[in-house]
């Protein structure tokens, strides 16, 4: 009996580990173009607040599709998700010593001696987190916004961000290859 249970509980969590390691994908496409989204786990302080999405757009007709323009909606840019979760130092060296400040009296005063000596490796850690931040939230801030024709089989990719579960909208504008008019794809 212990050797099953056990077997269940290396099983459950063999399947629990690889589950976020997949990611969500959303495709939309017509006879011309062909959008895949997917959904990306942040790692970085913004992973709290934000999911970070990768456009892939393809022509799959062909001969040669012009995109005049890529809107999306309901994104985040990079340089606000950063600035929302950015902590100052000085506000996590409060927070640090406010928490010594009110186990002080059941441990003896201890905790406000060991929350002064943690405030300055608490606003290093503070720092690099703000770091590690940027940069990643840099890395999803890559839009598309000129004119730009692809080649059959040709693709871009485009990454953002948005809130946790307000998956952001996509609306292609190209050219018809065939008629020369105005189309449009969408992906909601």
């Amino acid at each position: 009996m212990k050797k099953l249970l056990s077997v269940m509980f290396i099983f459950i969590l063999c399947i629990n580990s690889i589950l976020p390691v997949t990611a969500k994908t959303k495709t939309e496409e017509n006879d011309y173009i062909k959008i895949n989204r997917t959904t990306r786990h942040l790692h970085s302080r913004l992973s709290k607040d934000y999911s970070g999405y990768d456009y892939t757009i393809k022509n799959i007709y062909k001969t040669p599709v012009t995109i005049q323009s890529i809107s999306i909606w309901d994104n985040a840019s990079g340089k606000v998700a950063y600035l929302s979760v950015k902590r100052t130092g000085l506000r996590a060296a409060a927070e640090t010593m406010g928490a010594g400040i009110g186990l002080a009296l059941p441990t003896l005063c201890l905790s406000v001696v060991g929350a002064a000596v943690a405030v300055p490796f608490i606003i290093v850690g503070n720092q690099i987190g703000n770091i590690g931040a940027n940069q990643e939230s840099k890395r999803y801030d890559k839009m598309q916004t000129e004119q730009v024709t692809l080649n059959p089989h040709e693709e871009i990719s485009l990454k953002t961000m948005a809130l946790h579960r307000h998956a952001p909208s996509m609306r292609i504008v190209f050219i018809n290859p065939i008629t020369d008019e105005n189309m449009d794809l969408e992906l909601k």
